[in-house]
């Protein structure tokens, strides 16, 4: 596992929404969102980013414009992580975890604090390609 540092993950104009499941259905899933971006009119300008919140997967769009809340979706402006350590997976989502408990491990032997939870960019959603950031503290003490 090769990590780089000091990395940022940076995207405005998200369309965010919160679906109960589990990684082991994330590419088909990916699959299907580019057909909710036309039913709303939006296109997306970016990598598909999401994070985990218990057994919640809260899922990211960018898209090319601002739009207004509704019951399935709502508008987030910005994601801006910086001073984050990234490591590129390949393959599905169900190892996606193990990634992190390394990476975890990673910040703890480096005295690395961190200060966001993991966050996954899926790079190449089709082909199992993924990005995975997590924000570290920039303080000494």
């Amino acid at each position: 596992m090769t990590v780089a540092e000091h990395q940022c993950l940076h995207y405005k104009n998200l369309l965010t929404f919160s679906v109960e499941s589990d990684l082991s259905a994330l590419s088909e899933f990916l699959k299907e969102i580019e057909k909710g971006l036309d039913t709303l009119g939006l296109k997306q300008c970016g990598n598909v980013v999401f994070t985990i919140k218990g057994t919640m997967i809260i899922i990211m769009i960018p898209v090319d414009r601002e739009f207004m809340d509704n019951d399935h979706y709502f508008f987030k402006k910005e994601l801006r992580i910086v001073n984050a350590i990234r490591v590129r997976y390949y393959g599905d989502g169900n190892d996606i975890s193990n990634v992190i408990i390394m990476m975890n491990k990673y910040i703890d032997d480096h005295l690395m604090k961190a200060i966001t939870p993991p966050y996954v960019m899926a790079c190449r959603k089709y082909e199992g390609v993924f990005d995975i950031f997590i924000g570290l503290s920039e303080n000494v003490l």
